[in-house]
């Protein structure tokens, strides 16, 4: 098979699509398991991104993305695939990528910024900003699990793709 890697990642989505994971263990509490420390408050607050939150929300009321669409969610990697929408003209996606954010950001933000939409698949980047910060794997499990346990706690018929972190050579 001949694809550009547009096509694979089409491809795998749409596989990826047709099965829907497990359900997170459901949980009570609906913050992020992370707070942020007093040393590290700068970097680790998620209050730094309000601002394009509220431009999300803002763009919303004008033109609201699609009922039950595909939502792509996550850092830089999102926020800067500006071609999203092209790439997969035939489905109803739309792009809440929000530059420099981490798991624990995704997860503050999500009453706001995920929830509302209803989507029916989320795809979600997010995890490759908090390594320098020094966080551990258990750490980023422990949040994508409460990202996975509040989107199926509110919407349970809606599917998670998690895109693996990949190497980013400028944090070499």
């Amino acid at each position: 098979m001949n694809l550009s890697p547009g096509g694979w990642l089409t491809l795998l989505l749409l596989s990826s699509a047709c099965t829907r994971a497990s359900p997170a263990p459901r949980a009570t509490q609906t913050t992020s398991v992370t707070q942020p420390d007093s040393a590290a408050a700068n970097e680790e607050d998620p209050r730094r991104f309000e601002a394009e939150i509220r431009a999300f929300e803002a763009n919303d009321r004008v033109k609201p993305p699609p009922p039950h669409g595909i939502e792509f969610v996550g850092s830089s990697s999102i926020k800067n695939w500006t071609t999203v929408a092209a790439d997969f003209a035939r489905l109803p996606v739309f792009n809440r990528g929000f530059g420099g954010s981490t798991l624990p950001d995704v997860v503050y933000y999500m009453d706001r910024i995920v929830l509302p939409y209803h989507p029916r698949l989320v795809v979600l980047y997010a995890g490759d900003n908090d390594l320098p910060l020094g966080r551990p794997p258990d750490r980023l499990l422990a949040e994508y699990q409460s990202f996975a346990t509040q989107l199926h706690s509110r919407e349970p018929a809606a599917r998670l793709i998690y895109i693996s972190i990949k190497p980013s050579p400028s944090r070499r």
